[in-house]
């Protein structure tokens, strides 16, 4: 996932599980000291006022801390489910920075012996594109099949085409690298 796409994830879910907690915690404090009930005596018209204005908040921040998670959660189901959806693109010029396998439980795997027998590794091939129509040179993680990783080599320049952050293909350049 974009890292900030991520952070607005993790921004979300965690800041809604803060808001909750801190709501619970003045809406316990507030019962516990009876704070309402001090402030009934005479001449506290303000703060009164206050307390109200404190409830209310609580009460909001009550009701806002578990939207922000469930915001979050959906959010991140449809940046995952959605990161291979876009058009096919052709890029020229890219180069493999690394390549490496993850097993369901995102324990990396380096090791090509271990790789033969297991149907659950996922494959990722990191590439910074150095073309003459790419804007930024930030390197970018594709997930890609097991014949597309083994056609990428560390150190690599080739053309690739993505859809979304899949990689389809990946062609290595043979010959005089280009200078860019």
């Amino acid at each position: 996932m974009d890292p900030r796409k991520e952070k607005t994830v993790g921004f979300l879910i965690f800041g809604g599980i803060g808001v909750f907690v801190f709501a619970l915690g003045a809406l316990l404090l507030t019962g516990l000291l009876g704070f309402d009930g001090l402030v009934n005596g005479p001449g506290t018209s303000n703060t009164q006022a206050l307390s109200r204005f404190a409830i209310a908040v609580t009460q909001t921040a009550l009701l806002g801390g578990p939207v922000m998670i469930v915001v979050g959660l959906v959010l991140g189901h449809t940046f995952q489910k959605t990161m291979h959806v876009g058009p096919r693109m052709t890029k020229t010029w890219c180069f493999v920075l690394s390549k490496y396998a993850m097993d369901k439980d995102h324990v990396l795997s380096s090791d090509p012996w271990e790789w033969e027998n297991r149907d659950d590794l996922q494959f990722y091939v990191l590439l910074r594109f150095e073309g003459d129509d790419s804007r930024n040179r930030e390197a970018t993680e594709h997930r890609c099949s097991r014949e597309v990783f083994f056609s990428c080599g560390e150190g690599m320049r080739g053309e690739a085409e993505l859809q979304g952050k899949w990689l389809g293909r990946f062609t290595p350049y043979i010959g005089v690298p280009k200078i860019v």
